[in-house]
């Protein structure tokens, strides 16, 4: 009895997939699709990088000019502005230069962690596609297992019922009955551990890929999946995974900041130049002043 049972599960277990009905999806539409939900783990990694690619801009630049007005030896006995030589009116500009190198070290600074940030959102896409990958090949096994199973629970369901029949007839024992019933309450369990495993993984995929992962259904068949390449070949462009390019940044990066730091050590100065006029026909006066 167990080995004709053991016949009929292997030849279903073994036999094609039968094909879900509806709209399936493929291993690259799901990715397709994943990539192009505006995720915002990825959108944070591209705003974060084209803020940082104007703030380097920015740190480039010196500092605004400071615009000075005064008003300078006025007589105050009679606020005359012609009654004195010295009095006069000031108009002058103030420009700050950081000490030595700071403005280019900033701007290379920036540019490391901007880069740092692009090559964050390639990693984040990877991790995207591999996470979609992998779910959508768990819910392809899990939708395929469904229907083994559920072809399982016809076909022993249809075998208690011949054995039922040669038991009425005096052909078969009560306990060959009892045993094909226990098969089909294990497929019946079965059955219920991967409804349980599709919804779980139909709700995760569809965080990916939107609600159509609800309802969507599996195709048939794998896929045609590319070989992997060899050792040397991954080796060879494991230096320029997004893992390791997002380190180099951060290394530049740290760099930079001790450029920084050793910039602090030069003197910083300033630029003050203007003009003064003087009433009375006196002439005017010009200033400069190196702080």
């Amino acid at each position: 009895m167990y080995k004709i049972l053991s016949i009929v599960l292997a030849t279903l277990l073994l036999s094609p997939s039968i094909s879900a009905s509806g709209n399936s999806l493929s291993l690259q539409q799901a990715v397709e699709r994943a990539l192009a939900s505006n995720d915002p783990y990825l959108q944070e990694a591209s705003q974060r990088a084209s803020s940082l690619e104007e703030k380097a801009v920015a740190d480039a630049q010196l500092a605004d000019p400071k615009l000075r007005i005064n008003f300078a030896n006025w007589p105050t006995n009679s606020f005359r502005y012609t009654q004195e030589p010295m009095t006069q009116v000031q108009l002058g500009l103030t420009q700050a230069f950081p000490k030595g190198d700071t403005l280019k070290f900033s701007r290379q600074k920036r540019q490391a962690e901007a880069r740092g940030l692009h090559h964050l959102k390639n990693l984040r896409q990877r991790e995207i596609i591999l996470d979609t990958r992998l779910l959508w090949l768990d819910l392809f096994y899990a939708s395929n297992a469904r229907l083994k199973v559920s072809a399982s629970q016809k076909a022993v369901t249809d075998l208690i019922g011949i054995i039922e029949g040669k038991y009425a007839t005096g052909q078969g024992t009560q306990q060959n009955v009892a045993r094909t019933q226990l098969e089909l309450s294990l497929l019946d369990d079965r059955l219920a551990e991967v409804d349980q495993s599709i919804s779980i993984l139909r709700a995760k995929l569809a965080r990916r890929i939107g609600k159509e992962a609800l309802i969507v259904s599996m195709p048939s068949h794998l896929p045609a999946l590319q070989h992997p390449s060899s050792l040397s070949v991954i080796e060879e462009v494991l230096a320029q995974h997004p893992a390791a390019n997002v380190l180099a940044a951060k290394i530049e990066t740290a760099s930079k900041e001790g450029s920084i730091a050793g910039e602090q050590y030069k003197p910083g100065w300033s630029l003050n130049v203007g003009y003064g006029a003087r009433g009375g026909n006196r002439a005017d006066f010009v200033f400069v002043v190196v702080l």
